[in-house]
């Protein structure tokens, strides 16, 4: 997926295979919308857990009939809640074990992907330290 259209093997698709081999086909697992995330005029795809509506781990676009991935979470056994704020970046928090770990993503200026600009990791002994909650 080097150029961000849409792979076969992306993330999502083994997420949603997952869920539906998890929680049958009789499920409603997924929900998505449409919002113009970029502000370009034209709505994007917006796919989300249906109990987590407000925090999407899919953002699709398109260009001259080709699929675009904007966003996409990284996924492990879970997929982390994201926030979309009005500056273009969304800002992902996941609690693990022993620290926390923030990234943050940015459309950017050719508004065709948001890339990552900022991974904090934060451990229990670091957050003590600095008195964060």
């Amino acid at each position: 997926m080097d150029n961000n259209e849409l792979g076969e093997n992306s993330e999502v698709n083994k997420f949603a295979i997952k869920n539906y081999d998890e929680h049958g086909k009789e499920k409603n697992f997924i929900t998505y919308s449409y919002y113009d995330v970029d502000e370009d005029g034209k709505n994007e795809l917006v796919i989300a857990e249906k109990d987590k509506p407000n925090s999407p781990f899919a953002v699709y676009s398109y260009n001259s009939n080709k699929i675009i991935v904007l966003y996409q979470a990284e996924s492990r056994n879970d997929i982390p809640r994201a926030n979309f704020y009005k500056d273009r970046t969304i800002w992902i928090h996941t609690k693990e074990i022993n620290y926390d770990r923030y990234v943050v993503y940015k459309l950017n200026d050719k508004k065709d992907k948001y890339d990552k600009i900022h991974d904090i990791t934060i451990s229990e002994k670091e957050k003590k330290r600095w008195k964060i909650s």
